[in-house]
C-alpha cells in the first residue's frame, strides 16, 4: 500500500485481507495511518513518489531478463482483467439507462459529456464512486480526490452576498 489508508471504518473488513504468504509493506508521510487497518510486515515513513521512485530502479537493477518478463505479464493481464470488468460494467449500465427513477449510472454518464476536462471531482459518493470512477477515471493528478464519505464537504474560497440568488452560467 503507498499513501493512502487501506479499507477505513465506513467499511469494514475485520478479516485479513491478504493472501496469507503476501509480505505487505505500507509507505505513507503519516505514520498515523500505517497499518492501523491492518497489519503490515513493513511500514515506512516515506514520501510516496521518491520511495517507488527509488524501489523502481533498484527492481530494474536486480531483476533477471526473465522477472521482467514476468513482471510484464502480470500487467498486461491486469491490465486486460480491468479492461474486461469495465467493459462488463458498462454494458450493465446499458440496460440501467433508461430506468425511472434514474440510475446514477446515467447521471454521470450525462454530467460527464457536459464537464471540461479541468474539472476537479471530489468523490464522497461511497457506493457510487464505481460509475464515477467508470465514466471520469482518474488520470490527472490533483483533479480526483475520494473520501470515505460522510464529511461535511469541500469548500472553495469565495463570496456569496446574503439574501443573493446563486447563479449558474454556461
Amino acid at each position: 500500500m503507498c499513501g493512502t489508508y487501506l479499507l477505513p471504518e465506513v467499511f469494514p473488513e475485520l478479516g485479513t485481507i491478504f493472501a496469507p504468504d503476501a509480505k505487505v509493506i505500507h509507505i505513507d508521510l503519516n505514520a498515523y495511518e500505517i497499518a492501523k487497518n491492518h497489519p503490515v510486515d513493513m511500514g515506512l515513513v516515506s514520501d510516496p513518489k521518491s520511495t517507488l521512485a527509488k524501489l523502481a530502479s533498484a527492481l530494474a537493477a536486480i531483476m533477471t531478463p526473465t522477472q521482467q518478463a514476468a513482471a510484464r505479464a502480470r500487467a498486461a493481464e491486469i491490465a486486460k482483467a480491468k479492461d474486461t470488468k469495465r467493459s462488463s460494467q458498462l454494458e450493465r449500465d446499458k440496460a440501467l439507462r433508461d430506468a425511472v427513477p434514474l440510475h446514477f449510472s446515467r447521471f454521470m454518464e450525462e454530467l460527464t459529456a457536459q464537464l471540461p476536462a479541468e474539472t476537479i471531482i471530489f468523490d464522497e459518493a461511497l457506493t457510487n464512486s464505481p460509475a464515477i470512477e467508470r465514466y471520469r477515471p482518474p488520470t490527472e493528478p490533483g483533479h480526483y480526490f475520494l473520501t470515505r464519505g460522510g464529511s461535511l464537504g469541500w469548500g472553495f474560497r469565495g463570496r456569496l452576498e446574503s439574501n443573493s440568488p446563486i447563479q449558474i452560467s454556461q
